[in-house]
């Protein structure tokens, strides 16, 4: 029998919770990640995926006048960037926009629904139970701002800040900033435009909104010159 086909032991734990070794939460957050990016393909089929192999350091999508890298998470929790996108995107900036392309899904417990199935069963529940609650599109410099704010929020130590190579953007974090709602940071409230240093001159932000012709609401913190070309190409297919 083919590996694909065969099932591991949904071996339960005291918490009654199912088991996942390293291995299969990692094979789910790509097949997670895998689903978001098949509906970005078939939502924008003009966008080219990029190949990881030619160019490491590169987002998910080349739609010819920005690129996008491609993030998804369940819309209680959150998204993770990776210190060379932050780090990298900026000289990708001088030639084109970078647009960080946020999907929030509602498919929830997503590592417990899917411990212990083979990776087609895997796959073809995703495909059944994958479903997006709204997406959102972010300036890169902006989101690198939020990471690098999290980052020292999450660590203790300069050394361990120095050591992380992961930073956490939450749905909260961005209706926080679009809407200046307040943020507890040190037991303390804040606005998190202050908190994470933004200078929002210039940007268009909105959170997402439902209509009748949008299944999905798409929200935007973009700047209204450097990102004219994202605005342009969304606002042209009626999707902000």
């Amino acid at each position: 029998m083919s590996k694909d086909y065969q099932l591991t032991n949904r071996a339960l734990l005291p918490n009654g919770k199912y088991y996942l070794s390293p291995k299969e939460k990692q094979e789910i957050r790509v097949l997670i990640g895998n689903a978001f990016e098949d509906f970005i393909k078939e939502e924008f089929p003009d966008w080219e995926k990029t190949s990881r192999e030619k160019s490491k350091n590169f987002p998910d999508f080349d739609a010819s006048t920005f690129l996008a890298e491609a993030k998804t998470g369940f819309h209680e929790y959150d998204v993770k960037l990776k210190k060379w996108q932050v780090t990298h995107f900026p000289e990708l900036r001088k030639e084109k926009p970078v647009i960080y392309i946020i999907g929030f899904h509602m498919f929830a417990n997503a590592e417990q629904n899917l411990a212990g199935l083979s990776r087609i069963q895997k796959k073809a529940k995703l495909k059944k139970d994958f479903s997006l609650k709204e997406i959102y599109l972010v300036n890169s410099d902006i989101a690198g701002s939020i990471w690098a704010g999290e980052r020292v929020w999450q660590s203790k130590t300069l050394n361990e800040i120095d050591k992380s190579s992961h930073g956490r953007i939450k749905r909260r974090f961005l209706e926080s900033i679009i809407n200046n709602s307040q943020i507890v940071r040190k037991g303390i409230e804040q606005s998190p435009r202050k908190y994470y240093q933004l200078n929002l001159r210039g940007f268009l932000l909105r959170s997402p909104i439902s209509n009748e012709e949008r299944t999905i609401p798409y929200g935007y913190i973009l700047h209204k010159k450097h990102d004219s070309s994202v605005i342009g190409y969304f606002r042209r297919r009626n999707l902000i």
